[in-house]
């Protein structure tokens, strides 16, 4: 139902410029798609064809909310054009005639003109209009609610890597089968362990005769710099379903894996997990596509063929469209850890934080040493160190990522969700 046979031998280089959001991320990082199937000898790549292919990520919930939408294209490696599409016209159409259009935002995602939610007795369907060309899904309806029963973390083993392993429950409808789609995003905690409240600067430099002269000028931090969160989302697919089993739950599926020397959990950690009921058709077509992402599968002798979604071009059946417009379920639930505890040594740092001590008094190389006075305002002015302490006239500085956090994390602020 999801494959479509293509060309003897063809395949597609693609690359797409940015991360896109879960469905597509295994195929952006190992950018490439097989769309042939009886290539099993050596190929010269620089006899392909390429072909610009429409990626349509779209999900829509039960939540009410401002929906998404992203459109994107495949362009060629080292290609300088933009792979987001932001000339669409993008409207769901509900069976009651309800029709929710959709205005373009940032990086090709396209938002809702208002908040809205999928309900049960309706089903939905996807049109988008670019280029000339009109492109529709078939119709989707809501699968029924399902619940997030916990998640939990254990101590596990994962390919001879100590670790810890991130599971979920869950359980859906008793009266059919339940499909599941999971995805997360991570906040965890960073404090930068040479932190200093202060900033330095050179001021007044002077080249004189007796080598150059300076005011080491030190002033507040005006941002905290110290403590701060990094959120992240997940990559790759993961889906369950509850046909393989006796009843509706789903139990110990594994969403993240954590080594225990990962620095992301050397403070605080935490994990929302969110949870999509698919249809079987969507569940279908994201296994198919999680089955694209395994390298070994695109170099067997038994290529697949292109994943076919739910969206065509109305003019042109033939034409590929990578994506699936999806009306799902949604729920989410979030925990919080420490490394402690599981009794983990904490990891370390992000980096390594090697403190430098220079003295503005060594105004010389003639002992064999560098020119310190020199080499302080190298750093400083080259923003590639930042200051830990300073007792005239020493000053000890430290790579930007060890003394202020906001180099590596993406706030400053606690999150309103945060949990000590």
């Amino acid at each position: 139902m999801f494959l479509k046979q293509s060309i003897p031998g063809k395949i597609y280089l693609m690359k797409l410029k940015e991360t896109y959001t879960n469905s597509l991320k295994l195929i952006a990082v190992l950018g490439i798609l097989f769309l042939g199937i009886s290539c099993q000898d050596e190929i010269p790549l620089e006899t392909f064809d390429f072909e610009t292919l429409l990626v349509v990520e779209a999900t829509l919930t039960d939540v009410n909310e401002i929906q998404q939408i992203k459109l994107s294209q495949t362009v060629e490696l080292n290609s300088q054009e933009s792979a987001y599409v932001d000339n669409a016209s993008v409207v769901v159409t509900a069976s009651n005639g309800q029709s929710y259009s959709y205005i373009y935002d940032v990086d090709g995602v396209y938002v809702s003109t208002e908040a809205y939610a999928a309900q049960q007795d309706l089903t939905y369907t996807l049109t988008i209009n670019v280029n000339g060309k009109t492109y529709t899904s078939s119709a989707q309806s809501l699968p029924a609610t399902a619940q997030i029963d916990s998640v939990f973390v254990e101590p596990a083993v994962k390919n001879d890597v100590q670790g810890l392993q991130i599971f979920v429950n869950s359980t859906g409808s008793s009266d059919q089968v339940n499909y599941f789609r999971y995805e997360y995003d991570e906040t965890y905690k960073v404090i930068a362990p040479s932190h200093s409240d202060q900033d330095i600067d050179i001021q007044n430099l002077d080249n004189t005769v007796n080598g150059f002269e300076y005011d080491i000028v030190i002033t507040e931090r005006e941002q905290e710099e110290r403590v701060c969160y990094n959120t992240a989302p997940s990559f790759g697919i993961r889906i369950s379903s509850t046909s393989n089993v006796t009843g509706a739950s789903v139990n110990n599926v594994p969403v993240r894996f954590i080594a225990n020397t990962d620095p992301i959990i050397r403070e605080r950690y935490s994990i929302l997990v969110k949870q999509y009921s698919q249809s079987i058709e969507a569940n279908s077509f994201y296994r198919i596509l999680n089955d694209f992402g395994n390298l070994e599968s695109f170099l067997s002798q038994n290529q697949p063929g292109f994943v076919v979604g739910n969206i065509n071009n109305e003019a042109d059946e033939d034409e590929n469209i990578i994506g699936f417009f999806e009306v799902a379920s949604y729920t989410e639930s979030r925990i919080f850890f420490n490394y402690e505890d599981f009794n983990l040594t904490r990891p370390d740092y992000f980096f390594e934080c090697e403190e430098i001590l220079l003295s503005y008094n060594d105004n010389s190389a003639q002992d064999g040493d560098r020119n310190e006075r020199n080499f302080i305002i190298q750093l400083v002015n080259s923003d590639l160190y930042t200051l830990v302490n300073f007792q005239f006239p020493e000053v000890t500085l430290v790579r930007p990522e060890c003394g202020d956090c906001t180099t590596i994390a993406n706030s400053n602020e606690i999150p309103e969700f945060w949990e000590e």
